[in-house]
Order: structure tokens, then C-alpha cells, then sequence
């Protein structure tokens, strides 16, 4: 039995024709299978934690959506021991199919899921707030200017404009320029893998990735491995604003790392105390802001079909 959760507003509300078409595919195949449809915020959650109490043994989850619809997902499985997962791309960012290498064609995606040549174990990370809430991410998570990038995409009309011209990803060039006007940098106290603590004054923004793009194919951290059990984690600090709007197409083939104050750190963990709230994205949802939040990744805990 494959359980399909999909979101039919993805792309714009092309997600249900988009569906029509992979529905036709399944049939032929002549598989079981079950569909849930989102239908609001969070429901990608509900459905998943739903379908795992179903029954006992293995279930393969299969995600029909964007980026935000595979986060709800994962945050709605309680464990992943029993579960195989599937991602078929539908959404405007797509980063972890570009860095998982899952076909953003999504009869391919899908003909990979139901005929697999193997699985794939990868890591997952995960975000603690305030010492209270954890919540997944498979691309990145980070706070600052990205996540109050994330947090207007989320809310704006231009997204949805752009989108229905194809153009969804010049939403987050556009809004990243804008937000670089309003975004007010912040102190940090940074500490590495439970031991070694930095201290970086005017952070723009912070983010760590579990994949090597985020913000619909910025190379953010070229050098990242979902199955190395480690993140990467891009931090920007005393970089003046004008010089952030240049580096922007430098990030797109990940050269950026060159320019000071641009650091990578590569860790199991890391615990950031920031000066003041800031917005808190997890692979661009954004359900807070957050002063105090650690990170950790659980090693090759996803089996992902591909």
C-alpha cells in the first residue's frame, strides 16, 4: 500500500492537475494506494501522523508537494524506522529534490519511487527552540535574513504571481532585495559541538544545511552531505549591506565562501544564543521567532526512495 499525501495548491493550484497525471500513471500500474489532500496549514503533519496509526510494519509515505509540504511531513512522522519515504516535486523551490538528485519531472520522480533501485538513508536535522520545541528540516535551517526572506514569501502575492508565469524563484532574488533594506543584524554566541564558543557581532543571518541549496537553487554550502551526519552551517556577520546585494550572484555557483566574513562550519551540533528574536525558517516555513535555539542532526534516519 503507498500513501500519497499531496498539496493541490502547489505550484500555484496547478498541484491537482499535476496529480491528475500521476493518478493516471498509479492506475496503470495498477498499485494500492490511498491520496490525502492538504488543505491548510500544517495538515501535511496531521495526514502523516494519521497515516502511521493506521497499522503496524513498513508504509511508504509518498509527498506530492513543494518544499514546505515535505517539512510538514517529516515533522509529522513520530519515527522513522517504519517508514519508507517518496518525494515527487511539484512545488516552486524544489532544493531538496536539486540536492537529494530526485528528478523534478514528476512522472520520472514517480516511475524512480515505484520501480526503486534501492533506498536511501540520509540525515535529518533537527531545531530546538528555547529549549522546548524540536522540529525537523531536510534542507536547512537557519535564522536572520533568510528566514525573514522565507517568512514574507510565505505571505507576499508576488510568489503567487510569479508562479503562474514559472518564474517562482525570482520571488526570492526579488524579496532578498528588499529585505536587505529592512532586516536589523544581530549578536551571537555560538557554541560548536558542545565545547569551542565564537562570539560574531552584526550576524545577518545564520542558517545550517543538511543539503547543499535553499532559496530555489542558492548554492549556499557547497560542500554539504545529507550522509555525512554532519551540517553545515553558513554564517554571514560584519559584512555590510550593499556588499550582501553582491555577493548574491556568487552564491547562486557557491563562490561566496571566499569573502570575509563568510564562515562555514561543518558540525554535529551547535547552540546559538542570538541578541535579540529573530524570524526561525525550517526548509523555508517559518513557524517562529527564536533568541535561543540549538542544532543537532540524527545520522541517515530517512529511507528515502529515489
Amino acid at each position: 500500500m503507498y500513501y500519497f499525501i499531496i498539496n493541490p495548491h502547489s505550484q500555484t493550484g496547478n498541484g491537482n492537475v499535476l496529480w491528475e497525471n500521476l493518478k493516471t500513471a498509479i492506475h496503470r500500474e495498477g498499485i494500492r494506494y490511498k491520496a490525502f489532500f492538504t488543505s491548510r496549514q500544517q495538515t501535511g503533519s496531521d495526514l502523516a501522523s494519521k497515516i502511521c496509526d493506521l497499522d503496524s510494519g513498513v508504509k511508504t509515505i509518498i509527498v506530492v508537494g513543494g518544499d514546505g509540504t515535505l517539512n510538514e511531513v517529516i515533522n509529522g512522522i513520530p519515527n522513522f524506522e517504519h517508514i519508507l519515504l517518496g518525494y515527487i516535486p511539484t512545488g516552486s523551490g524544489n532544493d531538496f529534490s536539486r540536492g537529494a538528485g530526485i528528478s523534478r519531472d514528476p512522472l520520472k520522480a514517480l516511475d524512480a519511487i515505484l520501480h526503486p533501485k534501492s533506498f536511501h538513508t540520509i540525515d535529518c536535522g533537527m531545531v530546538q527552540v528555547d529549549k522546548q520545541e524540536n522540529r525537523r528540516f531536510l534542507i536547512s535551517s537557519g535564522i536572520g535574513y533568510d528566514a525573514s526572506i522565507c517568512h514574507e514569501a510565505l505571505t507576499s502575492p508576488l510568489k503567487t504571481t510569479l508562479n503562474r508565469f514559472r518564474l517562482g524563484k525570482l520571488t526570492y532574488i526579488l524579496l532578498a532585495i528588499k529585505q536587505i533594506i529592512k532586516t536589523v543584524p544581530f549578536d551571537a554566541s555560538i557554541q560548536i559541538n558542545g565545547k569551542k564558543t565564537i562570539h560574531r557581532k552584526q550576524v545577518l543571518f545564520l542558517v545550517a544545511m543538511n543539503e547543499r541549496f535553499e532559496g530555489g537553487g542558492l548554492l549556499m554550502a557547497p560542500n554539504a552531505s545529507d550522509r555525512d551526519g554532519l551540517l553545515s552551517v553558513c554564517i554571514v556577520s560584519g559584512v555590510p549591506k550593499i556588499k550582501v546585494l553582491l555577493l548574491m550572484p556568487l552564491i547562486l555557483f557557491g563562490k561566496h565562501t571566499w569573502i570575509k566574513g563568510v564562515e562555514i562550519i561543518s558540525c554535529k551540533s551547535m547552540h546559538i544564543h542570538a541578541s535579540s528574536p529573530q524570524y526561525l525558517h525550517t526548509d523555508g516555513e517559518v513557524p517562529y521567532k527564536a533568541s535561543d535555539l540549538s542544532y543537532t542532526v540524527e545520522k541517515q534516519t530517512v529511507r528515502l526512495l529515489k
